[in-house]
């Protein structure tokens, strides 16, 4: 029978029972780091927010993380209209840095996976009649997303990615929510591919 040829074939047996091994251990893993960000998730901290002028925070986010400049053909803060320069919010630095870290780490992800130069836009703009509101569009040249995609974008354990738990925009939005503000993924105002 089935066991009769492994037993008598050693290579074989040898080979079936590494796969196995590796598959164990691949899920294992998987498992592990499903875990770690759930009870991340769960125990997601109160904001312990400061003032910050925002367009210095996000330009230190950008220049104080060494891989990105790694791993992405172009990543620009462009400067916003004198008003916003210095408009100063309350955040707290390290959810707040998480958040945008996590954003502009999916663009390039989604650009290099297929195959594209990533290249990243950020812009601080105030929108139309919300004169107490400041919006920090961070804009990639990835493949862009379904309408499925969108839809689900921001739920836990939704993943785009092979070896992704889900949960990381589900961080994000929570974080941005305890901080009284909103996200949101769309496709490129400007018509060219990718998301904003």
């Amino acid at each position: 029978g089935k066991f009769q040829d492994y037993v008598d074939n050693p290579p074989k047996y040898r080979r079936l029972l590494t796969n196995a091994v590796e598959i164990v251990t691949e899920e294992t893993e998987t498992l592990r780091k499903l875990v770690k960000n759930f009870s991340e998730f769960a125990r997601m901290p109160i904001p312990e927010k400061k003032s910050v002028c925002f367009y210095e925070f996000v330009s230190n986010v950008i220049n104080q993380n060494p891989q990105f400049t790694d791993q992405a053909k172009r990543i620009t803060l462009h400067p916003p209209e004198e008003s916003l320069k210095s408009v100063v919010i309350e955040i707290d630095n390290e959810l707040m840095r998480r958040v945008i870290i996590n954003i502009v780490r999916n663009g390039i992800e989604a650009a290099t996976n297929a195959h594209f130069e990533p290249e990243i836009d950020l812009m601080l703009v105030r929108p139309e009649d919300e004169k107490h509101t400041i919006e920090l569009h961070i804009i990639d040249n990835g493949p862009g997303l379904t309408d499925e995609q969108k839809s689900k974008l921001f739920m836990p354990y939704f993943t785009t990615k092979s070896d992704g738990t889900g949960l990381g925009l589900a961080i994000v939005r929570k974080i941005v929510e305890d901080h009284n503000g909103r996200i949101a993924l769309h496709d490129r105002e400007d018509g060219q591919r990718g998301t904003q």
